[in-house]
């Protein structure tokens, strides 16, 4: 979780759902196996383009950089898995490219290697 909060501190992401969604999300999420057999609200177009570019967040208060141009959410159902790794055939392509990225730019190593 931490890194994933990261994540979202460091690039211009859009992970925001009307609550009526987020209701339905939660309603899903009780269900047994709901990870597997489950499909949950997600926006979409949360990245303003496919670089990720990274944004003026911590300058501006975390708020939304205004210095691109914002783009219209647009609210789809997602497994668990397509939320994660993207959604083939799709322009979505998940929230593992975003922290992937984001390891690289803070050049992040895993502890065991050498």
């Amino acid at each position: 979780m931490g890194l994933l909060t990261n994540v979202v501190n460091h690039f211009n992401v859009n992970f925001i759902l009307p609550i009526s969604l987020s209701d339905i999300n939660m309603e899903r999420a009780h269900k047994r196996d709901s990870v597997l057999n489950q499909k949950f609200w997600f926006n979409k177009n949360c990245c303003t383009d496919e670089e990720f570019w990274v944004s003026e967040l911590q300058n501006s208060d975390y708020l939304i950089s205004s210095n691109k141009e914002s783009v219209e959410p647009e609210f789809v159902e997602y497994t668990i898995s397509e939320i994660l790794i993207g959604q083939e055939g799709s322009n979505f392509k998940g929230i593992y490219p975003l922290i992937k990225k984001f390891m690289e730019l803070k050049e992040y190593k895993p502890e065991h290697a050498n």
